[in-house]
């Protein structure tokens, strides 16, 4: 452990005392114990490699361990948030594990802050980052499922629509045959021509598919805003995330 650095319980912040006996360091507050090798220089490894194979608990616990040795420490804050998040890496934030909702967004919002309150000016634009990233992305997700009603009704209509139109093309066909008398003894045997309509009837037709074309033409402009709008999420998600990368060559540069 560096000297001068005195670790801290990560269950209730309380200072740990060295028991040589055991090979432990105990709570002074709350009694739990940690083994030496949690502090002996090595968590932030223990930690990095956890979190690079998915094991998120073991790779926060490890961190928090780094952090109650160093609390501003960079990397380990974006570990703990990582862990929250389930994201092994920052690629995974251009994935479907990047959209989050619900109690695991908030959990990464709360770290984020935590975050950036221990962190200097430039790094908490850092974590500023991720935070309006995970803001936009639970907007980004719950324009997704907002639409999929939307476009689903589009379809419905416009294949409805085209029923329509169908039908009242064969009976303009029909009415326009009956008029001019122009059935042949292969018509009567082969096709049966279906009863002329009337024209109310044609009316009433041409009225239904000017309707089912007005209902298409209405939800084709719900769509499109709700396109719309989930483009524009999705460009501001890559904006955000286009940033972080660029942040993280800076600030982790090995």
């Amino acid at each position: 452990m560096t000297p001068g650095i005195k670790p801290t319980c990560t269950t209730c912040g309380g200072e740990l005392i060295a028991d040589t006996k055991n090979n432990t360091y105990k709570c002074s507050f709350c009694g739990v114990a940690y083994g030496y090798g949690l502090f002996d220089g090595t968590a932030a490894e223990k930690a990095a490699k956890a979190l690079s194979i998915g094991e998120f608990n073991d790779a926060d616990l490890y961190y928090t361990i780094v952090l109650s040795m160093d609390p501003t420490n960079i990397t380990a804050l974006r570990g703990r948030i990582f862990c929250a998040a389930k994201w092994k890496k920052t690629l995974d934030l251009k994935t479907a594990k990047g959209e989050l909702t619900g109690v695991r967004a908030n959990t990464v919002r709360s770290r984020c802050e935590e975050a950036m309150k221990k962190s200097s000016e430039e790094n908490a634009k850092y974590f500023k980052l991720i935070k309006d990233f995970v803001d936009n992305s639970e907007r980004y997700r719950a324009a997704k499922v907002k639409a999929g009603p939307i476009l689903k009704r589009e379809k419905f209509l416009l294949d409805r629509s085209i029923e329509v139109d169908d039908r009242v093309e064969r009976m303009e066909e029909n009415y326009e045959r009956a008029r001019s008398r122009n059935y042949t003894l292969t018509d009567f045997l082969l096709k049966s021509p279906a009863p002329s309509p009337t024209p109310n009837e044609l009316k009433d037709a041409w009225d239904v598919s000017d309707i089912m074309h007005c209902a298409v033409a209405d939800s084709g402009k719900e769509s499109k805003k709700m396109q719309d709008q989930i483009s524009a999420l999705e460009r501001r998600r890559n904006f955000y995330y286009e940033k972080i990368v660029d942040m993280e060559k800076q600030l982790f540069r090995k």
